[in-house]
């Protein structure tokens, strides 16, 4: 039996609990949040048997392995206190809010030889895994083109601190960047132009990419204009449209059009959540090292420093 700790009460942690309680040989173990009754909430829902108001008393149990879900801001400084006691550590994104706190915690978990892995769910959608799929099976790999516009105005009316929204690159925007890495793979070439402002509100950013094997990605966002994140894949014959991610089309030369099936632990659960807290209990259980499409720290840094050239350093 795996015994996890799960650090952080808030929304995205009853989201990976309802997997872990899905998934055989897991049990939590305890849970840690100075937010008192979202945590015994939690508790109470998943018959989690030991609670804690710090996180530095949860890692002292004897645990197999912990979660960070913690706020974006206090993400970094909980998962190196996680790997610095070489516990096996699954961390939400983003790996810190800048590119130096998510090198940090990549080379202290390659330092200590702790197993890890990011949270970057939108590598396990089936929908983008299938367009993919036909995209490679075309033959021909043209491109990739994503479009994420950032609702900045509502996460400020959230009360999203001003910390958290001068680094939302990398808090929030990071899902898409990432995707862009994935898909493409290797960079080749790079360009970008970015032009920010001092309230967010008005930042329009966008790169052009040539990756190693010759596909051409795009990427777009403009933060003032209302719209939701996409993307397209382009194939020879084929082309694949994620809009939202979640949802996909394929289109084929002959006019046809077909709607991409989504898996069913991504109806039963939030899209993604399934499969990557799969491959991290399979990895404490074999004791491998993290496997593709997941992300480890090394991966999710190459991510970051990407989220921060395209930025332009605004933050």
């Amino acid at each position: 039996m795996i015994r996890l700790g799960v650090i952080g009460a808030g929304p995205i942690a009853s989201k990976h609990l309802e997997v872990l309680a899905a998934l055989d040989g897991v049990v939590v173990a305890a849970v840690s949040s100075r937010r008192q009754e979202p945590r015994a909430a939690l508790a109470k829902q998943f018959g989690i048997p030991r609670q804690f108001d710090a996180f530095d008393e949860l890692l002292a149990e004897p645990l197999d392995a912990v979660l960070v879900l913690v706020a974006p801001d206090a993400i970094a400084a909980v998962a190196r206190s996680a790997l610095t006691r070489s516990i096996p550590t699954f961390l939400e994104k983003p790996p810190g809010l800048t590119l130096r706190d998510a090198e940090s915690l990549a080379e202290l978990a390659q330092k200590l030889g702790v197993v890890n892995q990011v949270g970057l769910n939108r590598r396990f959608y089936s929908v983008i895994a299938a367009a993919r799929a036909a995209v490679e099976q075309s033959g021909r790999f043209f491109g990739v083109n994503i479009e994420a516009p950032e609702a900045i105005e509502r996460a400020r009316a959230a009360g999203r601190s001003e910390q958290v929204l001068q680094h939302w690159v990398a808090a929030n925007s990071l899902h898409t960047i990432d995707l862009l890495r994935y898909l493409g793979g290797n960079i080749r070439a790079r360009h970008r132009v970015c032009h920010g402002d001092s309230q967010l509100s008005e930042t329009s950013m966008a790169a052009l990419l040539e990756f190693e094997s010759g596909a051409i990605g795009q990427y777009t966002a403009h933060w003032g204009s209302p719209g939701r994140w996409s993307a397209s894949l382009y194939g020879r014959g084929v082309t694949a449209a994620l809009v939202p991610f979640e949802q996909g089309l394929l289109r084929r030369a002959n006019g046809n059009e077909e709607a991409i099936a989504i898996d069913d632990v991504d109806v039963r659960f939030k899209p993604g959540f399934y499969r990557q807290l799969e491959v991290f209990v399979n990895q404490l259980r074999n004791g491998s090292s993290c496997a593709g499409p997941a992300a480890d720290l090394a991966d999710a840094a190459r991510s970051m420093e990407l989220a921060d050239w395209l930025s332009g350093g605004m933050h």
